[in-house]
Order: structure tokens, then C-alpha cells, then sequence
């Protein structure tokens, strides 16, 4: 049975080793194990469906990784490399993300009618970030009774998933919270950008990646 190492993606000392059947294993192993994979080299690494929930990633090359279906709730990915990672169906929830290269990071393809939800909040908060707060679903002030007209003007912060509720006239979604709100109406991002840092989140709707092609 071969021998995998993780490795510093700078100076290629060894993070994790096991004699496993793949890397993949290796890596659960390793998250398994809590070991520190700060900075590890996994480019192109195939990790779908891998279980790397509460991983220590900050600043790991993940460049064009198989990341589909992969559990990476809790993760710390801060200033990791995810750029041409595909990520489609991966489950992000209550990852950090801040300073994380998403560029051209793979997802589920969004649907014309989630691009146009989120396009109406990128012409809201780009001009004003403030009106972004990913740390929280809504303002405290917020109720569902509040109508859509409302909260483009009264100058109140969401989150994604926050203002896509927020911006729906369906009585029956306002009335969700707003995690399931939000789910329901961007299913395609839901995962990957609902848990982000404000910087990231920004980006993201300034350059309309949701609106690529994966």
C-alpha cells in the first residue's frame, strides 16, 4: 500500500503522511487527526465527497481541487487557494473564508431567476458595502412585515441569504428563516458564498461570478 504526504506548499516539509489507499483518505485522516494542514499543498487534489468538516486549511494551496461534495463545515480557509476549484455541492457552512482566492472557483450552475435575486442586491450594496453584514442574517430592526420597497430605502444590512429574503414579496419565504429563506432562493450559492466574510462576499457579487458558467 503506497505512503501519501501532505506537504508546506513552500518549503515541501512533510504536514501528514499515512499508508493509505489515497489522498483523499490521507486527508480525512489528517482533519480526522486535527493535525495542522496550515498552508498544505493540494492542488488538483481529488477530495469530493471528502469529510473535512472543522479542517485547519488557512492559506493551503486547494488551486483546481475536487471539492464537490465535500464536507468543509467549520473549515478555516482563510487566505487559501481555491482558485478553479470546483466546489459544486459542497457544504460550506460556518467556513471561513476571509482573504480566500476564489477566482474562478466552480459551483452549481444558478438558475436566471437566482442571478436576477442576486443582481438586485449587488445594485444595492456595492454602491453602499456597509449595507452588507455577512455576520448576521438581518438587522436587528428587521421584520417580516417590512416589504421589499422598504429595505431598499430605510438603509438597513443583511446578509446574502438575509437580503434575498428581505427582497421577496412571498409571504411564505419571508416567513422562513432566513437560512432556509435563502436556500430556497439561491440554491446554487447557497453552500458555497452564505457563510463568507463581507470582503469576500463584496467581491463576489462585484465580479457576478454567480452569473458564470462553471
Amino acid at each position: 500500500m503506497p505512503t501519501f504526504n501532505i506537504k508546506h506548499r513552500f518549503t515541501g516539509s512533510i504536514l501528514f503522511s499515512l499508508e493509505c489507499e489515497s489522498l483523499k483518505i490521507c486527508v480525512e485522516a489528517a482533519v480526522k487527526a486535527r493535525a495542522d494542514l496550515a498552508r498544505a499543498y493540494l492542488a488538483r487534489a481529488n477530495l469530493a465527497g471528502a469529510n473535512l468538516a472543522g479542517a485547519y486549511l488557512a492559506g493551503a494551496n486547494l488551486a483546481r481541487a475536487n471539492l464537490a461534495r465535500a464536507n468543509l463545515a467549520r473549515a478555516n480557509l482563510a487566505g487559501a487557494d481555491l482558485a478553479g476549484a470546483y466546489l459544486a455541492g459542497a457544504n460550506l457552512a460556518g467556513a471561513y473564508l476571509a482573504r480566500a482566492n476564489l477566482a474562478d472557483a466552480k459551483h452549481d450552475p444558478a438558475s436566471p431567476e437566482e442571478i436576477a435575486r442576486l443582481d438586485a442586491i449587488r445594485e444595492i450594496v456595492l454602491p453602499k458595502p456597509e449595507r452588507l453584514r455577512m455576520e448576521s442574517w438581518h438587522s436587528p430592526n428587521w421584520t417580516p412585515e417590512h416589504t421589499p420597497e422598504e429595505e431598499h430605502a430605510c438603509g438597513s444590512a443583511h446578509c446574502l441569504a438575509g437580503w434575498l429574503q428581505a427582497l421577496c414579496p412571498d409571504p411564505k419565504i419571508r416567513e422562513l428563516s432566513a437560512e432556509s429563506a435563502g436556500r430556497k432562493l439561491a440554491p446554487a450559492s447557497s453552500s458555497f458564498m452564505f457563510y463568507t466574510s463581507d470582503a469576500v462576499a463584496l467581491q463576489w457579487l462585484k465580479d457576478r461570478a454567480y452569473a458564470k458558467v462553471a
